[in-house]
């Protein structure tokens, strides 16, 4: 990654962020929202901060302890860099998948493989996922009943069976590897028999995408064989640091004088983060900052609404992406970073090459 992209990047999000909060601003902010305003509680803005920054430790701290279920512990200082110099590089590149490189560097620097340090990423990931997929049927529920909400309920409904057809597809593709593999064959050698696709990249694709699920096979074996009890308790952390996260929401807006469900706000904070996900723009930023417009509408006052959503918008991702921003500075500068990045990008496509010959041979058992 050059510096030029890291600016670029840092450029556009700003840009779009900046549009949106103004726009947000601008049709929400009256005489009323100073009246209002008057009335916050300092101590709950006390304690959104400090959800924001327990969500962050203890993200250091699951980390920490999944690296451990592999026999090995990286230091505080590197759980740090991994987790913030992520989320900044994330900011700034889309689909927020630009902090990889960085953080298979972190991890190769503690004594990782690229096949450990990317098996930690891809399952620190997954770890996340498994908690909504956990929760997402109750939340559902949930809101059915105490929802009239229409478009909620429609978004709900949209991730639940988003995320059943993806659970079913990940379950043929992880017990039924081989299987899956020549009917898409079979599927792609007929539409080029009928001349709908010409090349032969989709079969290409379909092969790399099938290889990453036999290495991802692998690396499930390596964390519950190497220490299944770590990985539970990294699995706990999760849940714990989620919950703490999602409790910003309704935190803050207690700070604003707005007494709201618990519950009700945390989960729409749930649920939009995890729509920001399939977000192109960097750190999906104005996606987040309108998405949040329309979401929190249902339970924040219209005069509120806009300085709500840019606190909390500060609270749970500028705050990270200026400290990360800050972390990386420390940590590399432009021109190293500029190195490690183009450096472990490759090396992690090799890598993920001879896994993938590796996986073949394997996966006669993402």
């Amino acid at each position: 990654m050059e510096k030029r992209d890291i600016i670029r990047g840092l450029r556009v999000f700003l840009i779009i962020t900046i549009l949106a909060i103004v726009v947000i601003l601008i049709f929400t902010v009256n005489r009323e929202t100073y009246r209002v305003l008057r009335q916050m509680v300092p101590l709950y803005l006390v304690f959104t901060l400090f959800f924001a920054l327990l969500h962050l430790y203890l993200d250091f701290l699951r980390l920490q302890v999944l690296t451990w279920a592999l026999g090995k512990f990286i230091s505080l200082k590197s759980s740090i860099e991994f987790t913030m110099g992520g989320l900044f590089l994330g900011a700034v590149t889309p689909f927020q998948s630009g902090g990889i490189p960085l953080q298979v560097y972190i991890l190769k620097r503690e004594g990782f493989s690229i096949g450990e340090g990317t098996a930690v990423i891809f399952f620190r990931a997954v770890l996340g996922l498994g908690v909504v997929i956990v929760a997402l049927p109750g939340i559902i529920s949930y809101f059915h009943i105490i929802s009239t909400a229409q478009i909620l309920k429609s978004i709900l409904n949209y991730l639940f069976f988003f995320y059943l057809i993806a659970i079913i597809l990940l379950m043929l593709m992880l017990f039924q590897t081989e299987r899956v593999r020549k009917r898409l064959h079979r599927f792609g050698d007929f539409l080029r028999k009928i001349r709908i696709i010409k090349s032969d990249r989709p079969r290409r694709l379909v092969d790399r995408t099938l290889d990453e699920v036999a290495n991802f096979k692998k690396s499930m074996g390596l964390f519950f064989k190497a220490g299944k009890w770590k990985t539970l308790l990294s699995f706990l952390l999760t849940l714990v640091s989620m919950g703490v996260y999602f409790l910003i929401a309704p935190a803050l807006l207690y700070g604003l004088g707005v007494p709201v469900p618990v519950m009700k706000a945390a989960i729409l904070q749930l649920v939009l983060t995890y729509l920001l996900v399939f977000v192109p723009t960097p750190g999906a930023s104005g996606v987040a900052e309108l998405g949040g417009f329309s979401l929190f509408s249902l339970i924040c006052p219209k005069e509120l609404l806009g300085v709500y959503v840019v606190l909390w918008r500060f609270f749970t991702f500028y705050i990270s992406v200026i400290i990360g921003g800050l972390v990386l500075i420390k940590m590399v500068g432009f021109e190293k970073l500029k190195r490690i990045t183009n450096r472990e990008g490759r090396k992690g496509a090799q890598g993920t090459g001879s896994q993938e010959h590796k996986g073949k041979e394997e996966s006669s058992p993402l």
